[in-house]
């Protein structure tokens, strides 16, 4: 390894003509853009919590190698011990086919002769987030598949890396450190300081320029040609694992990386249900047939949301599971009378708000809690059952739609009742009650019918078509239709939910 040598003379760069293109998209309609809105589609689970990043680090990030958590803002990457190699990869993935930011602070040490630095890395490795690369010179990164590394590279490995004395910035893939540079270096100046250093990483896609900057100054930027986009580099996918890696050798330096706010730091996406839509835009996240803003933790009715079904001539087709009442949980309203424009809960429907995070000026100008918010969440729900498809929320298999649709039915004559209230002088019961031969009525009392096991049930002789048991084994109440025993579970469906 070559010594280094630091200067200190500072490099005034002047970037021009990056811009990143302002995000207008309003994916739920309800007049807030995707870029300043919390929900992205009106299901009352904040953007945050469907991304999985309300979390502990170590949920947010798979730890490998000398990885290490400090505390819930900070990862340790290698310690100041030699032949280190540390990597934290996101269980979310970014996606290149649309712009991005993401930022973090980085700290390279104390030790001016230290080694080796810390890179943030974008790769598609058949690893996933158990992909590792070398120490020393590798940076953590070097041999993972499918990757291209954006390095803050802490000492100078000689010419063949295209390294120089000062701490320096560099784009190369990878599969191919020494030929699959693409960038030349950039000098950093001394970064070894003890100090914490922004960076920020840019993802332009309209004009397809990877760029990154370490306290201010450009450390790389690349623009990648049509004819060899940047998801070749990706084994042909857009959406790809990011992390952060980092090395020792000989020489060593503690090297880390922290957050203020992952939430707005970090690009992350998840995909539940791999159909392409990312969960924060995908008001069915598991693909159960019940709307994520039913299945959230606060306890959302079937009647205060879209239906997942509606036809595409409804005009309410584009906001299909979306929250569909106002505060109170009963008034319909507009996508955008229906969420909150307070600063803390912009965009999340009213409904699932506690008061102080509610405001709109149209429908609930005082401020007031929704009727379905949480105890634990001030703002919007947490994600419940929505990302467990094989755990529906009841709301969604309840039917309650009359039994009887057409025709008219004829009134009960025979009850009874301990309520003291049959006889005309009392309502006129039972006869008010259309459709059965007999009706009983009580409220401290049931009735109990024939219990059987399954076996048992299976051997009766002779069962009659209309014939009803209990199923202690299934513990469900079970029909003869005349030629099977059927558990009857569900009840029947009313125009209420529609």
């Amino acid at each position: 390894m070559t010594k280094k040598f630091k200067s200190l003379c500072v490099i005034l760069l002047i970037i021009s003509g990056c811009s990143l293109h302002a995000q207008t998209l309003d994916s739920d309609g309800d007049g807030i853009p995707n870029s300043i809105d919390l929900d992205d589609d009106n299901d009352g689970i904040p953007d945050c919590v469907e991304r999985g990043l309300n979390a502990e680090i170590s949920d947010i990030f798979k730890l490998d190698g000398s990885a290490v958590q400090i505390n819930n803002e900070e990862i340790r990457i290698t310690a100041a011990t030699n032949y280190q190699s540390g990597q934290a990869w996101t269980y979310g993935k970014v996606n290149f086919a649309r712009s991005f930011v993401l930022t973090y602070d980085a700290y390279l040490g104390t030790d001016d002769n230290g080694a080796d630095g810390l890179a943030t890395v974008f790769q598609n490795s058949p690893d996933g987030v158990d992909a590792s690369g070398g120490a020393g010179q590798g940076i953590g990164a070097q041999g993972i598949a499918n990757g291209i590394v954006l390095e803050i590279d802490t000492y100078d490995n000689g010419p063949v890396l295209g390294d120089i004395p000062n701490d320096h910035g560099q784009i190369w893939t990878s599969a191919d450190q020494v030929n699959g540079m693409l960038t030349t270096a950039v000098d950093l100046g001394n970064i070894e300081d003890g100090v914490w250093h922004t960076v920020v990483v840019t993802w332009d896609f309209p004009s397809k320029t990877l760029s990154y900057t370490v306290s201010g100054v450009l450390a790389g930027s690349y623009t990648f040609p049509a004819a060899n986009p940047i998801t070749s580099y990706f084994g042909g996918v857009s959406k790809v694992y990011f992390g952060y890696t980092a090395s020792t050798g000989g020489a060593v330096n503690e090297q880390s990386i922290r957050f203020t706010n992952v939430c707005s730091q970090l690009p992350v996406d998840l995909d539940t249900d791999d159909d392409g839509v990312v969960d924060r835009l995908d008001t069915d996240s598991d693909k159960d047939g019940c709307p994520d803003a039913l299945e959230g933790s606060a306890g959302v009715r079937y009647n205060q949301v879209h239906p997942l079904t509606l036809p595409t001539t409804d005009p309410n087709y584009a906001y299909r599971g979306q929250i569909k009442v106002t505060f109170d949980g009963s008034t319909p309203g507009t996508p955008s009378q229906v969420i909150s424009t307070s600063t803390n809960a912009n965009g999340i429907p009213q409904l699932v708000n506690g008061a102080g995070n509610n405001y709109n000026a149209t429908s609930n100008p005082s401020n007031s809690a929704g009727v379905m918010s949480s105890p634990t969440m001030t703002v919007g729900q947490d994600i419940g059952t929505s990302k467990l498809i094989a755990q529906g929320d009841p709301e969604c298999s309840r039917c309650f739609r009359p039994a009887v649709t057409i025709g008219t039915a004829a009134p009960t004559t025979f009850g009874i009742t301990s309520l003291g209230r049959a006889g005309t002088a009392n309502g006129n019961w039972p006869m008010k009650m259309n459709g059965a031969y007999a009706a009983l009525d009580a409220k401290t009392k049931g009735l109990v019918i024939n219990r059987l096991t399954t076996a048992q049930i299976s051997a009766i002789a002779v069962p009659v078509a209309g014939m009803m048991v209990f199923d202690t084994t299934l513990n469900c109440l079970k029909l003869y239709d005349g030629s099977s025993w059927n558990c009857y579970t569900n009840q029947t469906c009313d125009d209420f939910n529609q």
